[in-house]
C-alpha cells in the first residue's frame, strides 16, 4: 500500500500508532535493483547481476528513466520509499523534500533503520508496550549472494545513488539521526542490554525452530506451501527456513517464518472467515 495518512486517518481508530521503516540508500538501491530488476524495464540497460550494472546505471539514469517512468513499477527506480510514503519521488526541490520529510516526521511514532534492525526493534517494543520476546524475529528473504563491491567502489557508488536517489538519502540521513537522538533517549546503556536480550533471544528461537540456521533457497522449503507463496523475484535467490521435525511449539515457529505472502493471507483468514 502506498500511504496515504488522511485516507487511514479516516478508517483507523484515533489511537492507532503509525510506524514506518527506512534503509541506507545504497544497500536500498542495489537491492531494488536486483530483486525489482524484470518488472523495471529501465534497468534493462545492463544485466542483472553485472559487477558495474549499478553504477553505470547510474551515470546515465535520465536517459534510462526517460519515456518509462508510467509503468506500473517506474517508482522503483528513483526514490521509492519516498514514493512508499504518499510523496513525488521525481521533484527534487530541497523545500519540497524538507516539508514532505516534516509531515512523515508527524505522521509516524517511530520511523525505523533496517541497517539498525536490533535497536529499531527494541525501540518498538517500548513504542507498543511490548516485550522483547513480542519483536523477535528470523530474517527471512534475504538474498544469499550480494554485491562484493570493496569500500573504495562503494564510497564512489554511494554517492552515486544518494545524488540520484536524493529524496530518499534525505529521508534515511533524518531518521537514521532520528533513531539515535531516540536511543540516546532510551539509554545508550539500557540500549546496549537490551539488544543483546534481542539477539539470544533470536538465537534461542533459530535452536529451537529451525533446521539450518543459515537458512536454504525458497526453491528448498520443505513445506510446499511456504515454497510455492513465497516471494521468488527471478534472477535472485533468497533465504527461507525449514522447521525442525521435533520442534517444541511448532505451530508458533511456523509463524516465524512464513514468507509474507503466507503471513498476509492469514491475517486476511482472521480478519475476514469464510461463512
Amino acid at each position: 500500500m502506498r500511504f496515504e495518512y488522511k485516507e487511514l486517518k479516516s478508517l483507523m481508530p484515533a489511537d492507532s500508532v503509525y510506524i514506518a521503516i527506512v534503509r541506507e540508500p545504497l544497500e536500498l538501491f542495489i537491492s531494488t535493483f536486483v530483486y525489482m530488476y524484470n518488472v523495471v524495464p529501465a534497468f534493462h540497460a545492463f544485466p542483472q547481476h553485472g559487477k558495474d550494472s549499478v553504477e553505470l546505471w547510474l551515470d546515465q539514469a535520465e536517459k534510462y528513466v526517460k519515456g518509462k517512468q508510467r509503468g506500473s513499477f517506474s517508482f522503483f527506480a528513483k526514490s521509492g520509499t519516498f514514493y512508499d510514503f504518499g510523496f513525488d519521488n521525481w521533484n527534487e526541490s530541497e523545500s519540497y523534500i524538507s516539508n514532505a520529510i516534516s509531515q512523515i516526521h508527524f505522521m509516524f511514532d517511530l520511523v525505523l533503520v533496517s541497517d539498525h534492525m536490533d535497536e529499531s526493534l527494541v525501540l518498538l517494543s517500548d513504542v507498543m508496550n511490548w516485550s522483547l520476546n513480542d519483536v523477535a524475529c528470523m530474517q527471512i528473504n534475504r538474498r544469499i549472494h550480494k554485491s562484493s563491491l570493496s569500500s573504495t567502489d562503494k564510497a564512489r557508488v554511494r554517492e552515486k545513488v544518494r545524488r540520484w536517489n536524493k529524496a530518499d538519502a534525505a529521508l534515511f540521513d533524518y531518521f537514521n539521526a532520528t533513531l539515535w537522538k531516540k536511543i540516546e533517549s532510551y539509554g545508550s546503556r539500557r540500549m546496549a542490554q537490551d539488544v543483546v536480550k534481542l539477539k539470544r533471544i533470536n538465537e534461542n528461537l533459530l535452536d529451537m525452530c529451525i533446521d539450518n540456521k543459515n537458512g536454504v533457497d525458497v526453491s528448498k522449503l520443505k513445506n510446499p506451501k511456504m515454497r510455492n507463496l513465497a516471494y521468488k523475484p527471478s534472477g535472485v535467490s533468497v533465504t527461507g527456513f525449514n522447521i525442525k521435525a521435533n520442534a517444541n511449539n511448532h505451530t508458533y515457529c511456523e509463524q516465524l517464518i512464513f514468507p509474507e505472502n503466507v503471513f498476509m493471507a492469514k491475517i486476511f483468514d482472521l480478519q475476514y472467515p469464510k461463512p
